[in-house]
């Protein structure tokens, strides 16, 4: 990726907490120029402890909607402001950004999302909202997690959850 970025001469912008660009992230010298880090410092957020910024900084997984509304607060800000701000070709992302589509459609410019599970556990958790509790498809109860959505037409019983299985993840109970 270093060599195409450097041959068509693209730049990008890395949005990240300040503690993370610290820990995860190192440009190599010959792209210095064709890429910035933007620090995010994340809001005070009820229960928060005040240097989480990561999954990896919680106490407790019971935290994450918190970092989550930091998360959401703080980056899709700062999203829209370069996005107004600069030509951008493309957004790219790679976590729960629900709201880097819309944002990135409102100043014309495309967005992708790189995921590093595979198209069949994206197929099983859905679309966002279904992921967030909200919509026709939306995981409420755990029962979603052990059949086979509806939407999905072909004859299998690999896309559930056993009921053991089903019980770590944290669907959002209405």
């Amino acid at each position: 990726m270093k060599r195409k970025l450097q041959d068509n001469g693209y730049w990008v912008t890395l949005l990240s907490s300040p503690r993370n660009t610290r820990r995860l992230i190192s440009i190599p010298p010959d792209l210095e120029g064709l890429v910035r880090v933007v620090d995010v410092p994340l809001p005070c957020v009820e229960r928060l402890p005040e240097d989480a910024e990561a999954i990896i900084d919680l106490p407790s997984d019971d935290l994450r909607p918190c970092l989550r509304r930091a998360f959401d607060a703080a980056f899709s800000a700062k999203l829209s402001d370069i996005l107004q701000a600069s030509r951008s070709d493309w957004v790219l992302i790679d976590y729960a950004a629900y709201w880097a589509p819309a944002a990135a459609a409102r100043h014309g410019v495309p967005c992708a999302f790189l995921s590093v599970f595979g198209a069949a556990a994206l197929g099983f958790f859905g679309p966002p909202a279904a992921l967030m509790g909200l919509g026709e498809h939306g995981k409420t109860k755990l029962e979603h997690l052990t059949s086979v959505p509806d939407y999905v037409t072909l004859p299998s019983s690999l896309l559930q959850f056993a009921l053991c299985c089903a019980v770590r993840f944290r669907v959002p109970l209405q």
